[in-house]
């Protein structure tokens, strides 16, 4: 095609400039063939012109002399004469008197020629055909008196003279030839010249540019027009070559893009789809074909919608267009796959839609890890549940513990108040009232008013004992009733909200964990060792880490009730890492842990307790997730004790900290 509308091109040039020189040599040729026949016929009319003045001079000097043979001979001379056709004399009556046929003397030719050189006695010339033969016709008036009876300088007749054109139109047509001819061969080399002249310089600077237009149309953008003469055409060559340096480093641009883009399409392991307006696919990334099962010719060219759950997408927006939605597909096998799907419409700038981009994420795991989360809440919160009805049964059972210590210490105080000789002092009262009048007679002189002092000192010695004994008792109900308050205080403190983050004073929050503890202890005797670095308070949720050392105190006591240690310790440590993290150590030297069981020791329902429910560790070791922190147990073995340790998230200032400065208290 290149090469056709190169050739095109070359043609077209050539045969415009031979156009050119062909219209202009044949205007040239045309008027220079009108120019000649004038030319030449002027010179015929001027030749015969001359030849009629000088028969005429000498036709009259005969006609004067009456020498008609004379006049016979000349013309008989012409007669031989190619360009002479005829030569007749007539006289006014027309009768020829002399021609160089002499058949055609002695006839008449009276014609309207004749009639005009008569009367206005002016020559005449035209040309005129006869027989086929084209002529030239030249008639002139004769003067004369002689012979033609005619006064001198009369007009006595006319001379007619036939010239032949046919000599002059071969002249001019053999002068044309020639100068066809050379006019041709002037068209010949004017086209040669002018083809080589035109390749030079306009033909050979386009195919240069044609042809380089052509690798660049292949692809070839490192293709550059070489220099080319500072006309037109060099300039279009230097325009050229800038728009194929632009087109090269926005071709490179673009191809980056693709590549970045064809990258990001098949490292993408969410499905992808690119359909057109009608939702037929035409571009599908790996990760769609392998979560689908399908080939890729199975897909491409197909309606997206076969690949849906039903006609989900349709009902949901006629447009197709859906921004994040759960949406069903179908993989090859006939399962379905639940995923994620964003639907975008593709536009061009005036805002038609050009077709579809498809996002579909597989959330089959995440929803199955979405039931298990929820799963797992449902474990802690029961978990929860069952650590706070187990704190708040023993809980319970100390209230009623102290109940029942009350409960003694009233029946105590109403038995004595009972069995009191304080009862009968109003018997005493009464007496007294008898003897009002007399009370002074009656105390000194009546036996029994005599009495009355002495019981009264006796009953008052008695007082002193019984209040002695009331007091012991009263104290001892307050000290059950501040020992109840104490227990709800402990209980309000578990049994706080979560999820609020406050600054936290570790060491205070180890102390309500003891003493919640300390409500439900076995009765046995437990050592506590404190052992506290000093640290700042932690920003953190107070419930959760009291409820995770509340559950840790309780296992590390319940581990030394069957364990076989005669001195039994429980060693809380809090410890700062070097990692921006604090370190809570429970350690105890109880029933320990055996090696087959300390990987089940945080799973859900694992315990080794008879009343147990699994709950508690595994919530401990959530919990511990939750406040971005880890909770790990180790132990030795059985009856080898058990440590576990709670590192939760702390930025520590060590300037408020001394080195090695920690502080140590043990309770027996």
């Amino acid at each position: 095609m290149m090469n056709i509308i190169r050739d095109s091109i070359t043609y077209k040039l050539i045969f415009f400039v031979f156009g050119i020189l062909v219209i202009t040599i044949t205007t040239l040729g045309c008027f220079n063939y009108i120019l000649t026949r004038n030319n030449m016929y002027n010179r015929l009319e001027l030749q015969a012109v001359t030849l009629l003045d000088g028969l005429n001079y000498a036709i009259e000097g005969y006609l004067s002399n009456n020498n008609i043979t004379a006049i016979d001979r000349m013309l008989s001379n012409f007669a031989t004469s190619r360009e002479v056709m005829s030569i007749s004399i007539v006289n006014r009556k027309g009768k020829t008197i002399a021609d160089t046929d002499p058949a055609q003397v002695g006839k008449y030719t009276y014609d309207n020629i004749l009639k005009n050189i008569l009367k206005t006695e002016k020559s005449s010339i035209q040309y005129r055909t006869s027989n086929g033969q084209k002529f030239l016709l030249l008639v002139k008036p004769l003067r004369g008196k002689v012979y033609l009876s005619a006064i001198r300088s009369d007009v006595v007749g006319a001379i007619y003279l036939k010239l032949h054109t046919e000599l002059i139109d071969e002249e001019i047509i053999n002068d044309f030839l020639l100068n066809l001819f050379i006019f041709g061969l002037i068209i010949i080399i004017a086209f040669l010249v002018t083809t080589l002249i035109s390749r030079k310089i306009f033909i050979k600077p386009i195919k240069i540019i044609e042809y380089s237009a052509s690798l660049i149309g292949k692809g070839n953008l490192d293709v550059r027009i070489p220099k080319l003469p500072p006309d037109e055409l060099g300039q279009l060559a230097i325009h050229l070559n800038d728009m194929t340096r632009h087109i090269s480093t926005l071709t490179n641009r673009l191809s980056h893009s693709n590549s970045y883009l064809e990258s990001i399409f098949i490292s993408i392991n969410s499905m992808l789809f690119v359909t057109d307006k009608n939702g037929f696919i035409k571009k599908v990334n790996k990760a769609t074909l392998q979560l689908l099962g399908f080939d890729q010719d199975e897909v491409i060219d197909h309606q997206v919608k076969n690949f849906f759950g039903g006609i989900e997408l349709e009902n949901k927006n006629r447009k197709l267009i859906i921004n994040q939605d759960e949406i069903n597909f179908i993989k090859k096998d006939g399962t379905k796959i639940l995923t994620l799907t964003s639907i975008s419409p593709v536009k061009n700038i005036n805002g038609k839609i050009l077709g579809f981009v498809i996002i579909a994420r597989d959330i089959t795991e995440y929803k199955k890890l979405e039931e298990e989360i929820f799963a797992t809440k449902q474990q802690i919160y029961a978990s929860r549940q069952a650590g706070m009805a187990e704190v708040a049964t023993g809980i319970l059972h100390n209230i009623g513990n102290v109940l029942n210590s009350i409960n003694v210490s009233i029946g105590f105080l109403k038995n004595k108040l009972s069995a009191s000789q304080l009862n009968h002092l109003h018997k005493v009262s009464d007496l007294m009232n008898q003897h009002t009048n007399d009370s002074n007679h009656f105390l000194t002189s009546d036996s029994k008013g005599r009495l009355i002092p002495a019981y009264i000192n006796e009953l008052a010695n008695l007082w002193l004992n019984e209040q002695t004994d009331y007091l012991k008792e009263c104290e001892n109900l307050t000290k059950n009733i501040n020992h109840i308050k104490e227990i709800i205080t402990m209980q309000q403190k578990f049994a706080m909200v979560y999820n609020i983050v406050e600054p936290l004073d570790l060491a205070s929050l180890i102390e309500d964990a003891i003493k919640i503890n300390m409500l439900h202890l076995p009765s046995i005797k437990i050592n506590i060792i404190r052992d506290f670095e000093k640290l700042d308070p932690i920003k953190s949720d107070k419930a959760k880490i009291l409820q995770i050392l509340i559950n840790l105190i309780k296992n590390a006591n319940e581990a030394l009730f069957i364990g076989n240690a005669i001195e039994k310790n429980i060693i809380l440590r809090i410890k700062c890492s070097e990692n921006n993290t604090v370190k809570i150590y429970v350690i105890d030297n109880g029933i320990g842990i055996s090696p087959e069981n300390i990987n089940k020791i945080f799973s859900y329902g694992y315990t080794t307790k008879k009343s147990g429910h699994g709950f508690g560790l595994h919530a401990c070791i959530f919990t511990a997730k939750e406040l971005n922190g880890s909770l790990t147990v180790s132990s030795d073995g059985l009856n080898k004790g058990s440590t576990f340790l709670l590192t939760l998230p702390y930025n520590i200032k060590t300037s408020y900290l001394k080195e090695n400065e920690h502080i140590l208290h043990v309770d027996q």
